[in-house]
């Protein structure tokens, strides 16, 4: 039981961490897509004044859905190395209480 549970922080962290990188890559995407964007809108002037101001917006969403990404996927980290040090420790406990149960009926 304490073994499933320990695999189900693993995947969990896993599927975090596959999540945030296609939503960093989308947004990577949009920013690039953004700037091109800013750029026309530079050459083409004051005609589209309204357009650049689109672009400056949704290159700071990307900017920060990839902030946000890095870390959310800190926190999966963290997550997962809690998940390896929790298993470590019930593997160490159950071992523990594997070699007492032995050495229970030992004469000392």
């Amino acid at each position: 039981m304490a073994a499933i549970q320990g695999q189900q922080y693993f995947v969990s962290a896993a599927i975090v961490a596959a999540e945030l990188h296609k939503a960093m890559l989308v947004a990577r995407e949009i920013s690039l897509t953004a700037s091109n964007a800013r750029a026309l809108a530079l050459r083409a002037g004051h005609g589209a004044a309204g357009f650049r101001a689109i672009t400056e917006f949704i290159e700071e969403l990307a900017r920060k859905t990839v902030t946000a990404s890095k870390d959310i996927n800190g926190e999966a980290v963290k997550m997962s190395r809690t998940a390896s040090e929790i298993a470590r420790t019930r593997d160490a406990l159950d071992r523990f209480h594997q070699a007492f149960e032995k050495a229970k009926d030992s004469p000392i």
